[in-house]
């Protein structure tokens, strides 16, 4: 039978074996594509195609208090983010994140499954990731405010206005 999507994994990470061999003992190889590794323009003409984007790191003490790349990166394309309720996770994306209910697969699957039935939902939440990014994650905005801070801290206020 057809399949109405298709599921992208980019990346090489250490469950990359594990996920091809489950998706090929389901059946899955037409619907999950493993792209493995890429950079430059091959990751962002990928992540560019992307309906929504997935942020599977799970709960631990380590992960949530990272600033995961994907936040940034899918919000600059305008991409709805999926994840599990990490703490950095939902300071950075706030209400334009979509969140598991609990930090199981399962949890992550139904937080999912939200967005892929909702589109108008998914729609404004990529509209707003796209000026959530504009607004608080551009560089150019945050060097300002880390330059602030780091002349704040030695007080010379030579670097206010750098522009590298």
């Amino acid at each position: 039978t057809p399949v109405d999507f298709c599921v992208v994994i980019v990346g090489d990470g250490p469950a990359l074996g594990a996920s091809r061999r489950l998706a090929e003992t389901l059946g899955l190889n037409g619907v999950i594509v493993f792209t493995g590794y890429l950079t430059g323009e091959a990751l962002w003409s990928q992540v560019a195609d992307f309906d929504i984007g997935v942020i599977p790191d799970p709960m631990n003490v380590f992960n949530d208090k990272l600033s995961m790349n994907k936040v940034f990166e899918y919000s600059a394309f305008g991409i709805p983010s999926v994840g599990y309720a990490l703490h950095e996770t939902k300071r950075m994306l706030g209400d334009v994140g979509t969140f598991a209910a609990d930090n199981t697969p399962a949890g992550l699957a139904d937080a999912m499954a939200r967005l892929i039935d909702d589109e108008p939902q998914r729609i404004a939440k990529g509209l707003a990731a796209r000026r959530l990014a504009a607004e608080k994650f551009d560089w150019a905005n945050e060097k300002r405010r880390l330059m602030a801070v780091y002349d704040s801290l030695i007080g010379t206020g030579d670097h206010v206005g750098a522009t590298q």
